[in-house]
């Protein structure tokens, strides 16, 4: 077997060593400029910068987020608002977690400013849409989806209902180009949703038109009483439209709860990675719709696709596997590492699709503290972990491997 494809580097610990749950690079820094990371935990907020031409994890900023609630905020995504006078675009930090509120935070000043409303459980986890990067969705636990714009403190979109989740999102990921998103949850279930509909781009589109003018997204005018009656509960503001019917669901992938998911697309088409905690942990590699095309079931209209192709199961060693453990794949789609139940990583080849155990381990932490995040930076050249005890870790790829 080859050796492992990437080294650990370097560390850095918080003087606090409290947990940190999420992190994220700044995607709209490309490589060969140095990367910027940011963590979250407690109340705080942390940026980093890893130069691309030393091995290091160098400290920028840290600033404490003034609550009038406690809160432990446990995941961060990086966005974009339209340029300023300037012409240069202003980036903005979306922190969230256990309390279910989002801050919005100036990564200039490292400043809170607005708060983003309408949730009844924690947020697990934030991803932004790249091809709009004002744009995020939020895996909540009320058991649904919400996509905001961070100029506006109401939802603009909410995936939701009573024929969808029954129990907590746990993640979700957009599609590279902004079109789809996926998510899956506590339950098992995973949903893909399509807003490349008609109506929810030109939802968007007026919405998104409004906020650049400095003015409020329109409301929205309902015609069904039981859609009324759902956006009064679940978006008061009625700034969302109420989405219910997903593209596809899948249902028997995974048998146990599902806390990530990600997706990339190959050759036009959709492939999702998840994985699965507790006794039965897995790691899936599969796709929407049929292995034959031909045989494939055409749902009636409004109902979702429910056929499923498994394309490879992985096993993860060391049961039960904790939930909240976030993995990562790199820009080739490649490799994919997994947060292990002891403190470890484990990588699993996407390319072997025969394989089902980790090609390779790397034990970050000798005393076992659980890894809650992985991250891969612009192209993969390294990725972090951070977990239960506050130390970020940076692993560079190999030079044999750096082709």
């Amino acid at each position: 077997m080859a050796g492992n494809p990437y080294h650990k580097t370097a560390q850095l610990a918080e003087k606090n060593k409290t947990p940190v749950y999420g992190c994220a690079f700044n995607p709209f820094v490309k490589w060969p400029n140095a990367q910027m990371l940011a963590t979250v935990n407690t109340n705080f907020v942390h940026v980093y910068e890893l130069p691309t031409h030393q091995e290091v994890i160098k400290k920028r900023d840290s600033a404490e987020i003034l609550l009038k609630k406690a809160d432990d905020f446990w995941s961060v995504a990086w966005c974009q608002q339209p340029s300023d006078i300037l012409g240069v675009p202003i980036t903005k930090l979306v922190v969230g977690g256990e309390t279910g509120r989002l801050y919005v935070v100036d990564y200039k000043t490292m400043k809170a400013g607005r708060e983003l409303q309408g949730f009844r459980g924690s947020c697990n986890e934030i991803r932004t849409n790249l091809q709009c990067p004002t744009l995020i969705a939020v895996a909540s636990n009320d058991r649904a989806v919400r996509v905001f714009d961070i100029r506006c403190e109401a939802p603009l979109l909410i995936c939701g209902g009573r024929n969808v989740h029954t129990d907590k999102v746990m993640s979700l990921d957009w599609s590279p180009n902004g079109a789809h998103l996926v998510e899956c949850g506590y339950d098992h279930k995973i949903f893909l949703w399509n807003f490349a509909e008609p109506r929810i781009v030109e939802h968007l589109k007026n919405a998104t038109d409004a906020l650049d003018l400095g003015e409020q997204p329109p409301t929205v005018d309902y015609t069904d009483a039981n859609q009324e009656m759902a956006e009064m509960i679940w978006s008061p503001k009625k700034k969302a439209l109420l989405l219910t019917n997903p593209e596809a669901f899948a249902q028997d992938v995974h048998f146990d709860s599902v806390d990530c998911i990600r997706m990339r697309i190959q050759k036009d088409r959709m492939y999702f990675v998840s994985r699965n905690c507790a006794y039965q942990p897995t790691v899936a590699f599969w796709r929407f719709g049929d292995w034959d095309k031909s045989k494939e079931v055409v749902p009636e209209a409004g109902e979702p696709n429910r056929s499923v192709t498994q394309l490879s199961r992985k096993k993860m060693p060391d049961v039960p596997v904790p939930y909240f453990m976030k993995f990562d794949m790199d820009a080739d789609f490649r490799w994919c590492v997994v947060p292990g139940a002891r403190g470890d990583i484990l990588f699993y080849s996407l390319r072997d699709q025969e394989g089902t155990e980790p090609t390779h381990t790397i034990i970050v932490n000798a005393d076992q503290c659980l890894i809650r995040q992985v991250a891969f930076c612009d192209q993969s050249k390294f990725f972090v972990t951070v977990g239960d005890n506050g130390i970020i870790c940076r692993f560079d790829k190999k030079p044999t491997t750096a082709h």
